[in-house]
């Protein structure tokens, strides 16, 4: 026995140019199709539910359940003939020394049973190069074989009936609130509905909506991912609770259009290739791993690279701050409710409802028929036909630095809620769903807070407030600051430090035995300026004409302004509605109505006779428009009509803003005649 051991252990270790055509294989890499053997043109191999299939003279050769890792290609090798097996074995089909073990024993098997003619069969066709095409094969095949297409269009009608009314509602996301409180969801509703926006942005073709849930032990933010996943089918989703740091790298699992949640943040490496990859997955799509390894085949050093496409979401959840390179490219979700007592209560009482069986049992059926009904669809791609007016609208917000990559977010969450109400949104010609401002509305209310914890980061709330309260030149000590914001002494003193060293907005200098505090001159106190630019700011880009309420704030291009000095500068004569909307390529209509606004706004001045829109002469655009029976100072164009309307004929203006779908409005009273 040891003897034979050794002659095996030396045929292996023969040289290598002493070993058969087989074992001189050249090694294989994954995307490297040149060091293929040329295939045999006779051999046509077939795709089962589990693998491939070959047909040879009657014999049958299977490999199922087939494994790709750097280690080699593993598969369920089996051999039949006539419908009866002859050997099976799983195997590594890249080892030559496995390749020939199976064989050996396949012909063994078929001596023992007594088939002659079959063992001659299978000396004669069952080669190590047979079985080298037959891993090439597996690993050529598709993750998911090809659909066909009335299979796949039956599925989609069924999922179409089974999800019913809900595919029509034009407010589904409230719906999915309604069904999250039903299954005994407590906490504030909005979290949850975003973590069902971002599991369902995995069908977009462009990047998910990533997110990472902050709060304390015990804060409800496991309970918000599962009140989402409960309405999204489960093959959507690969979750993770435990794992090594390299386990999303090598796991066989596919991760396009999928959401990969890590329960915890502690899972998710921090440092090293495998934190890498993982950052490029949450931001770029696709997650690229190379390694290092002994190849099988010659024993010399390969590397070996690991891809898995995307796009592909991730959500996580932590009770600190994540790696700050991982935490930038993850929305972030606070987990804070405001009364903890209240939703401490209503959680209990909801466990409670459940446990004792009357709680009414919840249809959540037609949700997971839904997501099937989208993730069967044709069309995936979103396009936001305002998205312009969106970017040019943010130059009056607050623009950290971290909201380079937190607009991606904001654009996939608009695009997500577009797609989910697909029958209620039009096609572009290139057949994209077009996305209309109601979409951004829903978007705001849900990444509002997220933006707002990412302004909080680069200056807090409490951290501004304190330094406002020192003036411009003023010297005050800390405990005469304490008085003024009525703080706890240890709050303050760490606001303090942190006013000083990490935002520079404060010096302090010792004097007399005391610590004197001053505003820096060279560092302002930035303006507190919203996160997410308003509604009506975006809707007044995109349709040309603002809305009447809308003044200029502390600082950048507002839609007020440019539109000021264009209607001012573009016409000595002032402009008609009809030559106004051609200007903005606008529906006319669309362009009267709020125009009209702005003149009941007092803002613009109508001449009935020409029917021109023109501005009022102001001191400045935020001055109050005249009062009612006070003579106006029209523009040179109104003073050339006799018929132009009187503060006492204007009407109130209306509080009903523009529709988002046809980008109208109407105005309360009389207003002027349209084109």
């Amino acid at each position: 026995m040891k003897r034979r051991h050794q002659a095996a252990h030396a045929a292996r270790r023969q040289p290598r140019r002493d070993r058969p055509t087989d074992q001189r294989r050249t090694p294989r890499r994954r995307g490297d199709a040149d060091h293929a053997p040329p295939r045999r043109p006779d051999l046509q191999f077939n795709w089962t539910p589990a693998g491939i299939s070959l047909s040879l003279n009657g014999l049958t050769i299977d490999a199922e359940y087939a494994t790709n890792n750097p280690f080699g290609q593993r598969a369920l090798v089996s051999v039949s003939w006539g419908g009866r097996l002859c050997y099976r074995q799983r195997l590594n089909l890249e080892d030559p020394h496995q390749r020939q073990t199976f064989i050996g024993k396949l012909r063994l098997s078929c001596e023992q049973a007594g088939l002659v003619s079959v063992l001659r069969l299978v000396k004669d066709r069952v080669t190590p190069k047979i079985l080298i095409e037959l891993g090439d094969a597996c690993r050529s095949r598709r993750t998911k074989p090809l659909t066909d297409p009335q299979t796949q269009e039956a599925q989609r009608t069924a999922a179409e009936q089974r999800a019913g009314s809900l595919l029509d509602d034009p407010a589904i996301l409230s719906r999915v609130g309604e069904a999250i409180r039903a299954n005994g969801y407590a906490g504030r509703l909005e979290p949850a509905q975003l973590a069902y926006v971002a599991l369902t942005s995995r069908l977009l073709q462009e990047r998910p909506i990533n997110l990472a849930l902050l709060g304390g032990p015990a804060a409800g933010k496991n309970a918000t991912i599962d009140a989402a996943l409960a309405l999204v089918p489960r093959e959507g989703v690969y979750e993770f609770t435990a794992s090594s740091p390299t386990a999303l790298v090598y796991t066989d699992e596919d991760f396009q259009h999928h959401v990969v949640i890590f329960k915890e943040a502690d899972s998710i490496p921090d440092r090293g290739p495998a934190a890498s990859a993982i950052r490029a997955l949450a931001e770029g799509n696709v997650l690229r791993y190379e390694v290092t390894i002994r190849g099988a085949r010659t024993g010399s050093f390969e590397t070996w690279r690991i891809e898995k496409a995307g796009p592909t979401g991730l959500i996580t959840t932590s009770t600190r701050p994540l790696p700050p390179q991982l935490h930038t490219r993850l929305l972030l979700v606070r987990i804070v409710n405001s009364d903890e007592r209240l939703t401490t209560f209503n959680v209990i009482c909801a466990k409670a409802e459940q446990a004792s069986g009357r709680l009414p049992p919840v249809d959540l059926e037609r949700f997971l028929a839904l997501q099937r009904w989208l993730a069967l669809g044709d069309e995936r791609r979103v396009i936001l036909p305002f998205g312009w007016a969106l970017g040019r609208a943010m130059s009056t917000c607050s623009l950290e630095l971290r909201t380079r990559r937190d607009f991606d977010g904001l654009l996939a969450c608009v695009k997500t809620i577009a797609f989910l109400h697909q029958r209620h949104r039009k096609q572009a010609p290139g057949g994209e769903i077009e996305a209309i401002i109601d979409d951004y509305r829903v978007a705001r209310e849900l990444l509002i807070g997220s933006f707002r914890a990412a302004e909080a980061e680069s200056l807090p709330a409490a951290i501004r407030e304190l330094v406002s309260k020192i003036g411009e030149k003023e010297e005050i000590t800390r405990p005469r600051l304490g008085e003024r914001v009525n703080r706890p002494r240890s709050t303050l003193y760490h606001q303090v430090d942190r006013a000083i060293n990490e935002f520079d907005l404060l010096h302090e200098e010792t004097r007399g035995g005391k610590r004197i505090l001053t505003r820096n001159p060279d560092v302002p106190l930035p303006e507190a300026l919203p996160p997410l630019p308003d509604v009506e700011e975006v809707e007044g880009w995109f349709f040309g004409v603002p809305a009447p309420d809308r003044r200029p704030g502390p600082y950048g291009v507002q839609c007020f302004d440019e539109f000021i000095e264009d209607f001012r500068h573009g016409g000595s004569e002032g402009f008609t509605a009809a030559e106004w909307a051609a200007r903005v390529g606008q529906p006319v209509e669309v362009v009267h109505k709020r125009l009209d606004l702005l003149f009941q706004g007092g803002t613009l001045a109508y001449d009935a006779k020409t029917e021109r829109y023109a501005v009022r002469i102001v001191e400045s655009p935020i001055d109050p428009p005249p009062a009612q029976g006070e003579a106006a100072n029209p523009t040179p164009a109104s003073n050339l009509s006799s018929g132009a309307k009187s503060g006492a004929e204007q009407a109130k203006p209306s509080d009903v803003q523009p529709s988002n779908e046809s980008g109208g409005g109407t105005g309360g009273g009389d207003v002027p005649p349209g084109p």
